[in-house]
């Protein structure tokens, strides 16, 4: 038995499959998407991606009412 990123093979047969044929690694390639995705660490990256929006929207707002207040003066 043999593990390659984390995937048990127990033939070579198994083996030529997952990485020899396109299905076999459409298939791993799936399931790394699917765990990728449920990562502690790509949760983190999402949700600093989303707080970093949210200053910037703010910061545009407050550049806008700053060119109005600045206009009306």
């Amino acid at each position: 038995m043999v593990a390659v990123m984390g995937v048990s093979v127990k033939y070579r047969a198994q083996l030529r499959k997952l990485f020899g044929e396109a299905a076999g690694r459409e298939r791993l390639l799936n399931d790394f998407k699917r765990y990728f995705d449920k990562s502690n660490t790509r949760l983190m990256a999402l949700a600093a991606i989303d707080d970093a929006a949210t200053v910037l929207r703010q910061i545009e707002t407050a550049q806008t009412m700053l060119a109005e207040w600045q206009q009306a003066v």
